[in-house]
């Protein structure tokens, strides 16, 4: 269990914490609905009990006149804790303290929100062990899993805690700040606190990295993922991905230019020299591999540029892939 706590500000509204858990679609579904359909609630009554304050999924109310008036949640990129931890098969929590409450209330709050994790954690540890193991061993070769995501959409109208706040001076150092207020107005909305794939690919069996490409198998050895060299030439009948564009965007994030690129895979008689890292997709991090190594993931090696020395528009991606046979 990955507890990651903050505070946050944004839209005014009527809870003294939001939360999410795991949000990319590929968090295998049993420990998404752990967590969705009796973690969060059981928190949510927990916090209510203890403080008498408020909890619900984080959101914002987009801004514009233009903007669809709902609720909605952050982001289901791995590069987010809580994401990356649900596709490490554990369950993660987020959590995030209104900013205009007072300091003290966001202290008892948060306090409240990790006792009742906690205290959950404790009560169910057998059965979590037992599921995150039979996780770990569930191979997800051969499956359809999200290599980009978007918000889905409520089915219904959610009732969403509506606040407000005032201007004030700071008691240290005179400057403007908002506090809430006690108002919390239930108001009808659609919400999206979670997402389904956009575009997905099927899983491979194997994953194929040439043994040249020292700084993405660093890196792959670093998130934990298990490879093993090959010992020999090997030919085998595999797939290759041919590039067809290939672009970054035009705003740095994070020192970085994120790389799209299109294409598509392949079947071929691919000539693997001795030395290639063999990766396959029946282990533990087999979810995050998959994220890592799909060119078209939008957040894998490709997107953070890892690979641009080796992608060459009109080539192949340089990594390639082994669907399972229909005996695997």
């Amino acid at each position: 269990l990955v507890i990651d706590l903050h505070t946050t500000n944004g839209t005014q509204h009527g809870y003294h914490l939001t939360y999410a858990p795991a949000l990319h679609p590929n968090t295998h579904p049993d420990l998404d609905a752990l967590v969705r359909e009796s973690w969060l609630p059981a928190i949510t009554d927990s916090i209510r009990s203890d403080t008498g304050w408020e909890s619900y999924h984080y959101g914002n109310v987009p801004r514009g006149d233009d903007a669809e008036t709902s609720w909605r949640t952050f982001d289901h990129r791995p590069r987010f804790n809580n994401n990356y931890v649900g596709l490490r098969n554990r369950i993660a929590l987020l959590s995030e303290a209104y900013a205009y409450a007072p300091f003290d209330e966001r202290i008892r709050v948060t306090r409240a929100f990790v006792d009742a994790a906690l205290e959950l954690a404790a009560s169910q540890a057998s059965e979590i062990a037992a599921l995150v193991e039979r996780i770990d061993q569930t191979s997800i070769a051969g499956q359809r899993l999200a290599t980009r995501a978007a918000l889905h959409r409520s089915e219904e109208p959610v009732s969403i805690l509506m606040g407000a706040t005032e201007e004030v001076a700071n008691p240290y150092t005179r400057a403007p700040m908002r506090r809430r207020l006690d108002v919390a107005e239930p108001t009808e909305m659609p919400a999206y606190i979670s997402f389904a794939a956009s575009e997905d690919e099927t899983v491979p069996a194997t994953y194929y990295v040439p043994a040249e490409l020292t700084n993405v198998i660093d890196l792959l050895a670093a998130h934990g993922v298990d490879g093993a060299p090959l010992e020999e030439d090997t030919v085998i009948e595999g797939e290759q991905f041919n590039v067809t564009a290939s672009q970054t965007a035009e705003r740095q994030f994070e020192g970085h230019r994120i790389r799209t690129v299109e294409g598509v895979w392949e079947s071929a008689e691919l000539s693997l020299p001795a030395g290639t890292l063999v990766l396959s997709t029946d282990q533990p991090a087999g979810r995050l591999l998959f994220s890592l190594l799909e060119p078209r993931s939008d957040d894998g090696l490709v997107a953070w540029n890892h690979l641009d020395d080796a992608i060459t528009l009109g080539d192949r991606y340089p990594v390639v892939r082994r669907l399972p046979s229909a005996s695997e």
